[in-house]
């Protein structure tokens, strides 16, 4: 194992507490070996002090080891020590969303090379099954767009500053933070960094493409103000940070076919969305939305969406005809 932080350590705890179930689910044992940390003087309760070593190449060289679980984070020395791993012939399982998001492709190829499994269903939405579906399940399909809130540290904030009238950014973040949902430093989160590396791969995985967090077009929470808020509620709306990835025309949009890289067998359809992004070329982008708190039925007619810049006046909304075919509380839209 790589890195044993507050991931790794509940990682490290469940391989240990409840190794003789998991050898029943696997077929066989997993026993982990060695966990690789930068500072062997921190405690960490329940897991056996002898399995740490700082030296991470150990873990990777290791003829012995047969799978590799990543959750050091980062894309440095992370990226470096996957692909060791693989050519060394190892599985290799790892929730790293801004290393695929710039490196996935390179990792992806260099799986099927070596000829072993590479699995990273944690990265985006571990709670809830949407990558392994996109890449089997939906494989032969064409997806047009994915739309989601993949983010619960901005959902929190958004969530307690409708909740709470006159509640501030500053006050909801604080919040968050006091309860271990936000880190210290909450940019990746607050800046919608976090946010447009899990569309990244989604949109790769949806549009069979290579697609990087440099291609996604993004948009923080941080100057949303009560006002914002009240505005918003006062129409009937709720404002979210919505990954969106579409490979479909959009209404009232100027489209462009382009090729992604390469190496890409198909074609996008990359949208110019007047209305939410300035002339901007995208396809796919994370972008606050104002939706319907209402309920709309499968069937529903298309309806009134509106998206909202948060570098505009509160009152300042533009209009996007679109297809709203879902309840809110649900996360994603694969249309």
């Amino acid at each position: 194992m790589l890195g044993c932080g507050n991931v790794g350590a509940e990682v490290a705890r469940l391989l240990v507490a409840n190794a003789s179930d998991l050898a029943s689910r696997a077929g066989v044992p997993l026993i982990l070996t060695k966990i690789a940390v930068r500072d062997l003087t921190i405690d960490r309760p329940g897991i056996p002090k002898e399995l740490f070593t700082t030296d991470s190449e150990s873990i990777v060289n290791d003829p012995e080891i047969d799978l590799v679980i990543e959750v050091m984070g980062g894309i440095e020395p992370a990226h470096e020590l996957i692909l060791t791993a693989m050519r060394n012939g190892k599985a290799v399982v790892t929730a790293n969303k801004a290393l695929l998001a710039h490196h996935g492709a390179e990792l992806f190829h260099a799986s099927d090379e070596a000829d072993v499994d590479f699995y990273y269903e944690a990265a985006v939405a571990g709670a809830i099954p949407i990558l392994r579906p996109l890449a089997e399940s939906l494989v032969g399909d064409h997806v047009e767009r994915v739309m989601g809130i993949i983010n619960g540290t901005t959902n929190f904030i958004l969530t307690k500053m409708h909740e709470h009238p006159g509640f501030s950014f500053a006050d909801a973040l604080k919040e968050a933070q006091d309860l271990g949902y936000a880190e210290a430093d909450p940019t990746a989160d607050v800046e919608g960094f976090d946010a447009a590396a899990k569309a990244a791969i989604l949109a790769g995985l949806s549009f069979h493409s290579v697609v990087t967090d440099a291609d996604v077009y993004r948009e923080g929470i941080t100057k949303i103000t009560a006002e914002d808020v009240a505005v918003v509620q006062d129409m009937g709306f709720v404002i979210k940070l919505l990954a969106i990835a579409e490979a479909n025309e959009a209404h009232g949009s100027r489209e462009e076919t382009i090729t992604v890289s390469s190496n890409s067998s198909r074609s996008l359809k990359r949208m110019k969305l007047m209305a939410l992004v300035k002339r901007r070329s995208l396809f796919a982008s994370i972008q606050l939305r104002f939706l319907r708190r209402i309920r709309l039925h499968q069937s529903a007619k298309p309806s009134t969406q509106y998206s909202f810049n948060a570098n505009q006046p509160a009152n300042s909304c533009s209009m996007v005809v679109a297809q709203v075919a879902h309840p809110l509380h649900q996360r994603f839209w694969v249309t």
